[in-house]
């Protein structure tokens, strides 16, 4: 009898846009980086948000 493997949801592209409109209002002020990589492991974040400085 063949195995069925459960359905993949792959949530990250829909959070990734979520996040982005959530926080739209402070849009100009943040810079957003999908799937961040943490070092050089194959470890990753699934969204990175970081606030930009006045200025720069």
């Amino acid at each position: 009898m063949e195995e069925q493997r459960p359905h993949v949801l792959q949530w990250h592209p829909a959070f990734y846009a979520g996040i982005q409109i959530e926080l739209e209002t402070e849009a100009n002020t943040l810079l957003f980086e999908n799937e961040h990589q943490l070092g050089t492991k194959p470890k990753e974040i699934d969204v990175l948000i970081i606030k930009k400085e006045k200025g720069r």
